[in-house]
Parts: structure tokens; sequence; C-alpha cells
């Protein structure tokens, strides 16, 4: 729930701190895929900077705290995804088998 809630980065340094008040050893952390909503969306390789403003000062809290962080990532790119234009236009999609030149297409939870 860290990275779903509106101020993700100060929960996160927030656990940071009790780890270290508790004196509990943590050597890796996953995040959860809400540091990537946008909406009610998730948008893989996509900081929210309203919840995480500062993605680099974060990841250098953890590294320094000698926590790894683990990313959430989906293996696919919803349609109206930010950069999803910038990766078709790439070649960075798989095929479709019927149409190899076209992106593979298919229902992700509740979007394409």
């Amino acid at each position: 729930a860290y990275t779903d809630a509106p101020d993700a980065q100060q929960q996160l340094l927030s656990f940071l701190a009790l780890c270290r008040e508790h004196q509990m050893p943590c050597s890796s952390f996953q995040l959860s895929s809400g540091y990537t909503s946008i909406g009610g969306k998730r948008y893989v390789f996509h900081w929210n900077r309203d919840k995480v403003p500062d993605p680099h000062s974060l990841c250098k809290s953890f590294r320094t705290a000698g926590v790894r962080l683990a990313a959430n990532i989906k293996p696919c790119l919803l349609e109206d995804h930010p950069r999803y234009a910038e990766a078709a236009a790439a070649g960075l999609f798989l095929g479709d088998s019927e149409y190899p030149h076209m992106p593979e297409s298919s229902m992700f939870w509740d979007a394409r």
C-alpha cells in the first residue's frame, strides 16, 4: 500500500526510518505497481511524479540504507501508455501471429 498512497515517496522513506528505529534488517524491497499509476491505470516504466516527485533521491535513500529496490514490472504496455507510440515505432513489441508487422495486442486485466 506504500506506493498506492498519494505521498508514496514519503511513505517509502518512513518505512526505511521504521526499519532503522526498530533495528529490523531489510536487504530488499519489492515496489508494488502503485508508483506507476495514473488515474486507475498502471503504466510500467513510468514514475508517477505526483506520488514520487524525485525517484532518483528515493532510490539513493534505499541504496544508502543497504536496501535493494525491485520494481514491479508487467510484461506489456497498455495501448494508451504515454510511451506506447515510441516503443511501437522502435519495433520493441512482439509481432502479432497473423500480422507480424503489427504489435501483438491482448486484453490485460480490464484494458488493452
